[in-house]
């Protein structure tokens, strides 16, 4: 855990097995790590840093988001094309949600009434209420990632190559397709929806106007950029990024005003940091 207000690494929560995606509680009190060894969520209790009772799964998930109110996290399942509603509350799974073919990632709109799901060769909507796919929307190549707008009206679908989806949420429809060149990863949306920071290793991060629809310009970040995320203000952006090595992993500081390093975390020598997603949260 990093104290934004300084960059500097402020604890570490072990955990007992490697953790591929990570989010927080819409109160930040709570972050919630998924096994990519084990049918489990590890939960940590942000203000204390302390490991709390996993969630058991049933299955090892894929990825994991929460919505911006309630005690709700959605994890994908990969091998049975599922999204799973996970009450954090009671620590089990209430529903399972039948999606696209191998589903990736996934993606709540601020309202907390809709998830997207990024699959193989579509998109699904879910209605969060009902917990049924409303809309399925088809792509032309395999997703990286998956976005939302703050304001819930586009989403963003960055392709494993070269390029991003551009969803409109109201008609449920590809609305534009821009060129990114090289590998893509994953993405985030800056507060005010004015950038899309796309992870595009090895090395760089490209920032995307979203208005131009179009990419402004690239960010060198850390070798194997993997986990994006910004402050609740959209000041600041952290981007984690993977080494050559096991303990070569950094996190870079951008202040998004003028899209530029402002600093680098980095881990003492010796230490097995690699990060792969990135949440920022208010701890209280």
């Amino acid at each position: 855990m990093v104290d934004a207000d300084t960059n500097v690494e402020v604890t570490t929560v072990d955990i007992p097995s490697i953790a591929g995606d990570v989010a927080v509680s819409a109160d930040g009190s709570r972050a919630y790590a998924l096994s990519l060894q084990t049918a489990q969520i590890f939960v940590i209790d942000t203000t204390f840093t302390a490991l709390l009772p996993t969630i058991s799964l049933g299955r090892v998930g894929g990825s994991i988001a929460t919505g911006s109110a309630g005690d709700a996290a959605y994890v994908t399942f990969r091998d049975s094309d599922e999204l799973a509603v996970v009450d954090t509350g009671s620590r089990t799974v209430t529903a399972r949600i039948p999606v696209g073919n191998a589903p990736v990632d996934v993606a709540v709109t601020r309202s907390g009434s809709t998830a997207y799901v990024a699959s193989a060769t579509s998109v699904s909507a879910v209605n969060l209420s009902t917990r049924t796919v409303v809309a399925t929307i088809p792509i032309s190549d395999r997703p990286a990632a998956i976005a939302v707008a703050p304001d819930g009206s586009k989403v963003y679908v960055p392709a494993l190559l070269n390029h991003m989806f551009v969803i409109d949420a109201g008609a449920n429809s590809v609305v534009d397709d821009i060129s990114i060149s090289g590998s893509l990863s994953t993405l985030a949306v800056t507060p005010d929806g004015a950038f899309v920071y796309v992870a595009n290793p090895p090395g760089k991060v490209a920032v995307v106007d979203t208005a131009a629809g179009s990419v402004a310009q690239t960010i060198g970040v850390g070798s194997f950029p993997a986990g994006v995320g910004f402050t609740p203000d959209g000041d600041v952006a952290y981007v984690g990024s993977g080494g050559m090595a096991l303990d070569d992993g950094t996190i870079s500081v951008i202040n998004v005003q003028n899209q530029t390093v402002a600093d680098t975390i980095g881990f003492p020598a010796g230490t097995p940091a690699s990060p792969a997603s990135v949440a920022v949260a208010n701890v209280r």
